[in-house]
């Protein structure tokens, strides 16, 4: 189990210097183009599609850092009102929900993805794939759901003790 969660962090690890690459691109390219059209009012080609590109990149790969961390945006209005057992059931209530959504996306989005590599969706304007970024969304996703089942195993286990 600890091997695993091991694994799990190095692939996080990989896919945060993903979305901050993509975001430093994003940036770059963006500081390109406005500086290429103001001094020799030559615009990039490309460059909304890239970072259109860079911006799905740096979303899906920054995911599951946030489950990893469980720094999912919460609101804490009925957490006080709660007793501690109360707020574990929620919780384990909110984790199966997650699971249950994340999992209906993955089975959901095999097809759109195995279509895009059939029929070879790409940008245009860059001549790009989208295979490639679907996958990594997708491989993005399961390893949301996995983290979501690791959560939910460490509540049982911490309740257990």
């Amino acid at each position: 189990n600890k091997m695993i969660e091991k694994i799990i962090s190095k692939i996080i690890l990989l896919f945060a210097v993903i979305a901050a690459a993509a975001i430093l691109l994003m940036v770059a390219a963006t500081m390109w183009d406005i500086t290429a059209r103001s001094l020799f009012n030559r615009p990039l080609h490309g460059v909304i599609e890239f970072v259109e590109l860079c911006f799905f990149t740096s979303v899906m790969a920054g995911l599951p850092l946030i489950f990893i961390d469980d720094a999912h945006i919460r609101v804490d209005v009925i957490d006080k009102f709660l007793t501690s057992k109360k707020l574990q059931i929620l919780k384990k209530i909110g984790l199966i929900l997650t699971s249950l959504f994340t999992s209906i996306v993955l089975i959901f989005s095999v097809k759109p993805i195995v279509d895009a590599y059939r029929f070879g969706d790409m940008k245009y304007e860059l001549g790009v794939n989208l295979y490639f970024f679907y996958c990594l969304g997708w491989i993005a996703l399961m390893i949301c759901f996995v983290c979501t089942f690791f959560r939910f195993m460490k509540l049982n286990k911490s309740e257990d003790q």
